[in-house]
């Protein structure tokens, strides 16, 4: 202090920190906009199109396929069935086939027998096909080759048509049916002024008159019955109408004889009932065999003493 002046510059103390900023005050009005710039100059007129270029040269050429060729084995379609293996040895070599391809072997022949299936085995010239489809019969030694599609499913039945009319045949002709389904004339003829039926003849001699073979798989014995049996003979094979019988001998053996003398002739030795009533026991027809009327024994099988034989005769 000087009189009455006060010197405050040695009495401020030091510079405190800066205080927080004051809020955002409010935007500004927007100026006004300025003039339009000079407009771009005109579009230019479309160049003309430009001259073709060149041609480009040939490509070279391809290599050739072969998908058909033919075969000269010689094979019989009489003796091939389906799933049958079959080789063919095919011209000209490495044709474009793989295995599992489905091929055709079709024959020269007038009617085009065929085979087909699928590849099974191809190399150089020899080709194998599992046979699938056969067409036809004979034997032929060219086939054309190439491939074809599968079988194609079967299709669905289609309506069944009206019913045909019964067709005409000749008098007194028994109606058989052909392989059409329609009337044709049979081999029965019935003889229009007697109940008598032909077989293979128009004139026919009893009720049933047979002109060839006759064979009865058959013969049933009724209870009226009485007359006797039909029976074929096993050898010729002829009808006979006979009556049966059973032959029955009592022969003496003593064990040390093998042969021995039937009433009558045996067919066979299976027409036999030999019975040992010393062993009890039947003989097995393999323990003796029969020519005729002679009956001969086994060596280890001779009968030990007397035996019953019984025989079928026809």
């Amino acid at each position: 202090m000087n009189g009455r002046n006060l010197f405050l510059g040695n009495v401020l103390g030091p510079t405190g920190p800066i205080g927080p900023a004051g809020p955002e005050g409010p935007s500004g009005s927007t100026g006004p906009s300025g003039a339009a710039g000079t407009p771009g100059g005109a579009t230019g007129p479309i160049g003309s199109i430009g001259i073709s270029g060149l041609s480009g040269g040939i490509g070279a050429t391809g290599p050739t396929v072969n998908m058909t060729g033919y075969s000269t084995t010689s094979l019989n379609l009489d003796t091939v069935s389906t799933g049958d293996t079959i080789t063919f040895t095919v011209y000209p070599s490495k044709l474009e086939y793989n295995v599992g391809s489905y091929v055709k072997f079709c024959s020269t022949g007038v009617n085009k027998e065929y085979l087909e299936g699928p590849i099974t085995y191809y190399s150089q010239n020899t080709l194998s096909i599992t046979t699938e489809n056969i067409y036809g019969d004979g034997q032929f030694d060219r086939w054309n080759l190439g491939i074809v599609g599968t079988k194609g499913d079967k299709g669905e039945m289609g309506a069944t048509g009206p019913a045909g009319s019964l067709g005409s045949v000749p008098s007194n002709y028994f109606v058989r049916s052909n392989n059409n389904g329609m009337s044709d004339v049979g081999i029965m003829y019935q003889d229009p002024s007697e109940p008598f039926v032909g077989i293979n003849t128009t004139n026919p001699q009893s009720h049933l008159d047979v002109s060839g073979t006759l064979r009865s798989r058959k013969i049933d014995q009724g209870t009226d019955l009485t007359s006797g049996h039909v029976v074929i003979d096993p050898v010729s094979g002829i009808l006979h109408y006979v009556v049966p019988k059973m032959d029955y001998q009592l022969l003496a053996g003593d064990g040390e004889t093998s042969a021995f003398t039937l009433t009558s002739s045996c067919r066979s030795k299976e027409w036999l009932l030999i019975w040992d009533p010393n062993n009890k026991r039947m003989y097995n027809p393999n323990e003796y065999e029969v020519n005729g009327t002679t009956l001969t024994f086994d060596h280890d099988s001779k009968p030990p003493g007397s035996f019953e034989v019984r025989h079928t005769v026809l």
